[in-house]
């Protein structure tokens, strides 16, 4: 799998509602970068991947990206990825 055909499975899993209620919880992230895939169907989609061989080298290949949230509990910026 290619990151062309990852990305088109994930819209096919979209719900657009849930996109929209995750832009209003997560206002800094443009609405455009957020597809909405419930964690269910991520987790079931993630099962799959991990049986696929060829997702491994797909993975050495992705970027990380490093975000820098604010822990509400601990008023401390946390680093996550």
């Amino acid at each position: 799998m290619n990151r062309e055909e990852l990305v088109a499975e994930l819209f096919r899993m979209q719900d657009k509602d849930y996109a929209l209620m995750q832009t209003k919880i997560i206002p800094t992230v443009a609405s455009d970068r957020i597809i909405g895939v419930r964690t269910p169907a991520l987790r079931t989609f993630a099962k799959s991947l991990y049986k696929d061989s060829d997702i491994k080298a797909f993975l050495s290949c992705v970027p990380i990206v490093k975000v820098r949230a604010r822990n509400a509990t601990q008023k401390k910026l946390v680093n996550t990825y």
